[in-house]
């Protein structure tokens, strides 16, 4: 008797998979930020790497 698990593997692709695939998604208004202004300062999005907020 051969079983078919056809059943299974389309529950698993159904249901399992998609919590793999998920994409993040991230937009930011970058023309609300002012000539000059320090994006790691004016955003909790943004750092730098030192974690200052920039220089001259």
């Amino acid at each position: 008797m051969k079983r078919n698990l056809t059943p299974v593997w389309l529950l698993a692709i159904l249901f399992i998979a998609p919590n793999f695939l998920n994409a993040q998604t991230f937009s930011d208004d970058f023309e609300g930020y002012n000539v000059g202004d320090y994006i790691g300062a004016n955003s909790s999005n943004w750092t730098t790497w030192s974690g200052t907020t920039g220089g001259a």
